[in-house]
């Protein structure tokens, strides 16, 4: 079976993938980059974390094009508060759709 898991360079989201590599899923992560230093991390935690289970190559999507403009229009709505709430979700609409177009294994 396979998953998307969104993959950062934190430690909730490597955790999250270790486990489901440990339950024998074969994992698609995705990754928002933001910054060199972040996306050379999840490089680093991915070479990791191949070795404990079926990781296929992270997918990179540019937060920037998928955020910005979201932001921009918190900003000018004045809800400034709700930007965490909506790049979460974004994120996952995101690894949604991507899952979407993932062939399922029977």
């Amino acid at each position: 079976m396979k998953a998307v898991a969104l993959l950062s360079s934190g430690i909730d989201s490597p955790v999250a993938v270790y486990l489901m590599l440990r339950k024998g899923l074969e994992v698609i992560p995705v990754h928002f980059r933001q910054d060199p230093v972040k996306e050379e991390k999840v490089l680093e935690l991915w070479k990791v974390l191949r070795k404990h289970g079926k990781l296929q190559e992270p997918i990179t999507v540019d937060f920037s094009e998928e955020h910005v403009p979201v932001f921009e229009n918190l900003r000018e709505l004045g809800k400034e508060g709700w930007t965490c709430v909506f790049c979460k979700w974004l994120m996952i609409k995101k690894a949604c759709g991507l899952g979407h177009g993932v062939e399922p294994k029977r």
